[in-house]
């Protein structure tokens, strides 16, 4: 073997965790998994938030209609505590795809499969299993956003889109009209709460200029501006972590990190993403490593979770023999759901 070939080896062989082909997470990340529940089958939308009325938790997942839907919304204890559920359906014309719980109430995006017609409704309820719907003009919910004291629904109506804000809890709509003179925005999506009441942000196309942005909307004002622009592969995304003000856009090969105050985003850092992770679709931080649940394959049908120390300059595959994937929640801590359907949060021993 020439030195030229005995140097190509041993460069191959420092590369090869950076791609991935390690199966050894870091000796130094340390953690004990404690068990929460079985989902019972595989989820299509699975979500952790704190209960409205003490420190158990109120875990949200759902079946996709392939799998002959049903979804549930159980409180569950993190101690010795018994679970119980606050709304369940094994059928399989319904499930759920958004759930929001915050001042005392539990509210969710629920899907009604009838007559061959989808239908999706926006639900308010609590922890005794007392649920209603709340009305508004809309043929479709998509998503909601709970802040300072007011309700903000997006969805659509007869196929186009559209973004109504309630101050009275949904007894009457005012409509924020994001395509009318002097915004000129379209094809808009309500991406989630900013952290300031009164705001939301969402991803809009600027009319004029075909190009995507961030944008920020003053509930109350009923306006719409830009934060950021967004290219044709870029995409907001939450982060999983103790600032609830720590906002991400993912980016064909990184995941810009940013900060929001006095309705700007300020840049912070970001994270290298190689092509070969694929798709990023959940993100846990804390001030030692990052991990990626990604999505691969033409239909984004494989799921992987990816481990970083160094902000995505090496990437290790984290749990994949056990099938770990992130799950989101509200708390800032780590969640995952595994190849057996159930669900664990770690606690770090270092």
């Amino acid at each position: 073997m020439t030195n030229r070939e005995l140097g190509f080896f041993i460069w191959l062989a420092a590369m090869l965790p950076s791609w991935g082909c390690s199966h050894q997470v870091p000796p130094h990340v340390q953690i004990e998994w404690r068990h929460i529940i079985n989902t019972g089958k595989k989820t299509n939308f699975c979500q952790v938030d704190y209960s409205p009325s003490d420190s158990s938790l109120v875990v949200s997942f759902a079946h996709s209609f392939a799998l002959s839907g049903g979804f549930g919304i159980i409180k569950a204890s993190l101690g010795n505590g018994s679970n119980h559920l606050i709304m369940h359906d094994e059928g399989e014309k319904r499930n759920i795809s958004f759930v929001v719980v915050k001042d005392g109430l539990i509210g969710c995006v629920r899907s009604d499969f009838d007559n061959k017609t989808l239908r999706t409704i926006l639900l308010f309820g609590n922890e005794d299993g007392t649920w209603s719907e709340t009305a508004t003009p809309m043929n479709g919910v998509r998503k909601f956003v709970l802040s300072g004291g007011y309700l903000l629904v997006e969805g659509s109506l007869d196929g186009s889109g559209m973004l109504l804000q309630s101050s009275d809890f949904g007894r009457t709509w005012g409509r924020i009209d994001y395509f009318e003179r002097g915004k000129a925005y379209w094809n808009f999506y309500l991406a989630g709460p900013s952290g300031a009441d009164g705001e939301a942000l969402g991803e809009a196309t600027k009319v004029f200029f075909r190009r995507r942005r961030l944008v920020l909307v003053d509930i109350q004002k009923s306006t719409i501006t830009d934060l950021l622009s967004l290219n044709a592969s870029s995409s907001y995304l939450k982060p999983i972590n103790k600032d609830e003000g720590l906002h991400a856009v993912l980016h064909k090969s990184s995941i810009c990190l940013y900060s929001y105050s006095n309705k700007k985003m300020h840049f912070k850092s970001k994270i290298i993403l190689p092509n070969s992770i694929g798709h990023a679709e959940n993100l846990y931080i804390n001030d030692k490593f990052c991990l990626v649940t990604s999505t691969e394959g033409k239909l984004f049908e494989k799921k992987y979770t990816w481990i970083s120390h160094d902000k995505g300059r090496h990437w290790y595959p984290f749990e994949q023999e056990k099938g770990f994937q992130i799950v989101f929640n509200s708390l800032g801590d780590l969640f995952v759901i595994d190849s057996n359907n159930d669900i664990w949060l770690a606690d770090f021993k270092n």
